[in-house]
């Protein structure tokens, strides 16, 4: 899993336990941003940014989901399609895992 430092956390109301509500890659390169999608906190989705060019690398369930798909290069490909749609390499030919085909 990539290595990351969390950079808030709040008390979950139900269980009393401190999560993680926001984190960054140790190298700079990812930020971890937890949503707040209904109530209680377990299983709340998490979405992997790419810093540098601000592209999402996917949507993952908990925050150990995120950093091994940003570990694993899962995250890399996401930020990759659309870098190759927006350099038009997807112009000739619908590209199916492109999202913005």
């Amino acid at each position: 899993m990539t290595p990351v430092t969390v950079n808030a956390a709040r008390v979950n109301l139900l269980t009393g336990n401190i999560e993680p509500w926001d984190a960054t890659s140790d190298d700079g390169t990812w930020a971890y941003i937890r949503l707040e999608e209904g109530p209680g906190g377990e299983g709340t989705p998490w979405i992997v940014e790419h810093v540098q060019t601000g592209i999402w690398g996917g949507w993952y369930p908990v925050l150990d989901a995120a950093r091994r798909a940003t570990a694993d290069g899962t995250a890399t490909a996401e930020v990759n399609l659309v870098l190759d749609h927006r350099a038009g390499k997807h112009d000739k030919e619908r590209e199916p895992a492109c999202a913005k085909c």
